[in-house]
């Protein structure tokens, strides 16, 4: 099986709103792709100025709802 993940963060206010969605593919040619996990969770903003920073701070909150 191949995997496709989508991750998708976005910051509303003073939320920060994170998507995982995973969809899958058997190996053999021609198959649909089927979506095998959505989480989503949201966190409190910290009001982070560096992208770096608020790209590792959302996927930390999101491993931990794995």
């Amino acid at each position: 099986m191949r995997y496709e993940l989508r991750l998708t963060a976005y910051d509303a206010l003073d939320q920060v709103m994170i998507t995982a969605q995973v969809r899958g593919t058997l190996d053999l040619p021609g198959s649909p792709t089927e979506q095998v996990l959505v989480r989503s969770v949201q966190a409190q903003g910290r009001g982070t100025v560096s992208a770096t920073e608020w790209t590792r701070e959302a996927l930390e909150v999101l491993l931990r709802a794995l």
